[in-house]
């Protein structure tokens, strides 16, 4: 969860993924930095430690969504079944 947030931080607010890795992981992780969105402004909110908070919070609301989802399935087979 926490590479799923980051990864998604890193990529609204900056519009690039790894960038920057070289600090974490030596002179050898320069060439891992992608540009996803070429000519991207970025969003500075994702960036700042309120934009992780609400990053968090989509993706506990993704998460009850689909678990709602496939409760909803679930029951709904059971009972198609009777």
């Amino acid at each position: 969860v926490l590479f799923v947030l980051g990864s998604l931080r890193e990529i609204i607010g900056s519009g690039t993924f790894l960038s920057h890795a070289e600090l974490m992981f030596g002179d050898s992780a320069k060439t891992w930095s992608m540009t996803v969105f070429s000519d991207y402004q970025g969003f500075l909110l994702a960036i700042l430690p309120p934009g992780a908070f609400i990053g968090l919070a989509f993706l506990f609301a993704l998460k009850n969504y689909l678990q709602q989802k496939n409760n909803s399935s679930k029951t709904n087979l059971t009972q198609t079944s009777r």
